[in-house]
């Protein structure tokens, strides 16, 4: 019995992990659809604007906890923004 409920909750847990890993790819497509839109490839200028500290932290605000956990294995930036942050 105790088994079955340890069983049922690390499958839980397992839902749950895949549920944030779906949404935090799906936040990283959006991020990178708005790099691109807001940012030319060609631009240097503007690459560095879309790569500033400020708005990648403004987005991962929005986000709750468990995805940011999360986060900060998707990407060396998306980690140093976030070990970085005061406000996160």
């Amino acid at each position: 019995m105790a088994t079955d409920r340890i069983l049922e909750q690390l499958m839980l847990m397992n839902q749950n992990f895949n549920i944030l890993a779906l949404e935090l790819r799906s936040i990283n497509k959006r991020v990178n659809r708005i790099e691109r839109t807001i940012v030319p490839r060609a631009s240097t200028a503007g690459q560095e604007v879309a790569n500033t500290f400020e708005l990648l932290e403004l987005i991962l605000l929005q986000l709750p906890i468990g995805t940011l956990l999360l986060a900060q294995c998707v990407s060396k930036r998306f980690k140093a923004v976030i070990d970085g942050s005061e406000a996160i």
